[in-house]
């Protein structure tokens, strides 16, 4: 399984971003920000705080973060 992401914004050490982009393979073709889609989700106010403070602390959007998750948990559970 392939997982992209789009153009990560840095916004502060940039160490962690390259180890998660390394996992993430190549983009194939017709995949990219064109192939993205928003998506509102309701995130409980106590959560949104701590979603910021992770990213910020991994120098990553909050956008970033959510997604880098969400792949994370998805490959473990489709390796179960």
């Amino acid at each position: 399984m392939k997982i992209f992401v789009a153009r990560l914004r840095c916004e502060g050490s940039c160490s962690t971003r390259p180890a998660f982009i390394a996992g993430a393979g190549d983009p194939s073709p017709g995949e990219g920000e064109s192939n993205l889609k928003l998506v509102p989700v309701r995130i409980p106010v106590a959560m949104l705080a701590r979603i910021d403070h992770a990213a910020k602390r991994l120098g990553l959007t909050r956008s970033g973060l959510i997604v880098m998750s969400t792949a994370e948990r998805l490959t473990r559970m489709e390796a179960e």
